[in-house]
């Protein structure tokens, strides 16, 4: 049997929903964009995805399936910001 998910878990993923769908992610000044690697540049959109996921399935009220999307997303950005630093 799935752990009861945290109290308002399916207000936070309506109000998330409204906000900022993946879709309508904020853009990053072209200038900027344009300095960038290629790879760096997918990142973000792959990563408002894994988050688009785990907001739809956490009304699934599934506690083990949550804390194991949620460790996949950490391990990305853990990732990505190891890989990824401004600075000399």
């Amino acid at each position: 049997m799935a752990a009861p998910a945290p109290r308002g878990v399916k207000a936070l993923a309506a109000e998330r929903e409204q906000v900022r769908p993946a879709a309508n992610h904020a853009r990053m000044p072209p200038g900027i964009a344009q300095k960038l690697p290629p790879a760096f540049r997918q990142l973000p959109m792959s990563t408002h995805q894994q988050i688009d996921t785990i907001t739809a399935d956490a009304a699934k009220r599934e506690a083990r399936h949550s804390l194991e999307q949620v460790s996949r997303l950490l391990q990305t950005c853990n990732a990505c910001h190891a890989a990824y630093r401004f600075g000399p």
